[in-house]
């Protein structure tokens, strides 16, 4: 149907510019190779993401709720690289950090030993050890901060915000997270963004 739409000389030119450009991703996708270490198969707009997010390397992924979001941000952290991200920051809200690391756990051959929970292990010197990281928004916050001070230094390869609305105007916490450098940086969020300036 987009191959069709793409050559129908009865659509407006920007229409037709449009569906080029969408089917080119397409045909694009499926060249792309998703990381062996996923074990869960992504759908087509979910490889189409994939792709995005590794293309651009800074991006927001915004999709609703329920399509998949988190395996998409863990599959582009395992196949920015032939081997994937070295170090991986991902930073959401306490409630999620479980989730987080289950679907790490559970989507790739990543053994649990090598992800590290905030909040469950408190030895930042065991950081440094592992491939995958996941602190919460108010462990980072506040001035004066050793965890956030060690994780700027750290050396990730990827950083997934998950919730990024949380990121709003100049708070403390904004500014903290954005202090974090990584070549790709990745925010999640299925609420719209809404800022008071």
């Amino acid at each position: 149907n987009l191959y069709r739409e793409v050559n129908n000389k009865e659509n407006p030119e920007a229409l037709r510019l449009a569906y080029q450009k969408v089917y080119g991703y397409y045909k694009k996708t499926g060249r792309m190779r998703t990381a062996a270490a996923i074990k869960k198969k992504l759908f087509l707009f979910q490889r189409i993401g994939v792709d995005f997010i590794l293309e651009h390397k800074r991006a927001i992924l915004a999709d609703e709720c329920g399509l998949g979001k988190t395996i998409q941000a863990i599959a582009s952290a395992l196949s920015c690289r032939e081997n994937g991200a070295e170090k991986v920051l991902i930073i959401s809200p306490k409630s999620a950090m479980d989730w987080w690391r289950e679907e790490v756990f559970l989507s790739t051959d990543i053994e649990k030993m090598d992800i590290f929970l905030w909040g469950e292990n408190k030895d930042i010197s065991e950081i440094g050890r592992r491939r995958f990281v996941i602190v919460n928004y108010e462990a980072i916050r506040g001035r004066d901060n050793k965890l956030r001070d060690y994780l700027k230094s750290a050396g990730f390869d990827f950083i997934i915000v998950d919730e990024a609305h949380r990121m709003r105007n100049e708070s403390l916490q904004t500014r903290a997270i954005l202090e974090f450098d990584a070549e790709y940086k990745l925010l999640l969020s299925a609420t719209p963004l809404v800022g008071s300036k």
